[in-house]
């Protein structure tokens, strides 16, 4: 295995201990499976984007947007409307993933004119 994959599996799996941990420390938490799956689904796509940004494609980005948005869209439907504030925060989020990229392919533009 070479030495970036290596990398690659092992910030993805800090990240999802890390995510275990947040989610055993707040209480209340398991009462609201729907949020749970929707926070670790927003998390781990925000993971999975960084990791593999240099290789992401245009569609797999489109693909992995669309999924979020779609989850994040029924936090409030499922979970009632007092939720509703954390769809508005985790849509803030998605969008810096679009800042992101844009930032990053710019540079990868700008280093390939050098």
């Amino acid at each position: 295995m070479q030495l970036e994959r290596k990398d690659e599996a092992v910030f993805l799996l800090l990240f999802l201990a890390a995510l275990f941990v947040l989610f055993y420390q707040v209480e209340g938490l398991p009462d609201h499976p729907y949020f749970m799956t929707a926070t670790f689904l927003l998390a781990l796509s925000i993971g999975i984007f960084f990791i593999y940004l240099p290789r992401m494609t245009k569609t797999w980005f489109q693909r992995l947007v669309v999924v979020n948005i779609a989850v994040i869209l029924f936090i409030p439907i499922v979970e009632g409307q007092k939720w509703l504030w954390f769809s508005v925060l985790y849509y803030l989020l998605l969008s810096f993933l679009f800042i992101a990229r844009a930032i990053f392919l710019q540079r990868k533009r700008n280093r390939g004119k050098q």
